[in-house]
This record gives structure tokens, C-alpha cells and sequence, in this order.
């Protein structure tokens, strides 16, 4: 039972520990991750306005319905 006591809380203060660690999200990895989201938002861009200038409605408030 005293061994017990002793290493239950050290083997639960690693696990809090280790799954922390690892469940955190690199820089790199992130910032990997804005960069693909700007380039696919610039790619899409110009499709996306050229959509709104043809659906607009510029008679009804703001231009749409």
C-alpha cells in the first residue's frame, strides 16, 4: 500500500505531462498551416468576385436579396 501511495500520483503527474506535450500543435506546423489557407484563399479569390459582381443586385440594399 505505502509503494503505492508513493507512485500513483508521480505516474499520474507524467501522464498529465506526456499527453500535454504531445497534443500541443508546433510552430512550424501551424504556421505551415495559415500559409496553404492564404494560398488556397488568393487561388479561389478572384472566382469569388467575379461570382459576387455577376449575382449582385445593386437596386436592393447592399446588393443582395
Amino acid at each position: 500500500m505505502r509503494f503505492l501511495r508513493r507512485i500513483l500520483p508521480l505516474a499520474c503527474l507524467w501522464l498529465l505531462f506526456s499527453t500535454e506535450l504531445f497534443s500541443q500543435t508546433l510552430k512550424k506546423g501551424y504556421l505551415t498551416y495559415i500559409h496553404q489557407a492564404a494560398e488556397l484563399g488568393w487561388q479561389e479569390y478572384p472566382g469569388v468576385i467575379a461570382n459576387w459582381k455577376k449575382n449582385v443586385s445593386p437596386k436592393l440594399l447592399w446588393g443582395y436579396d
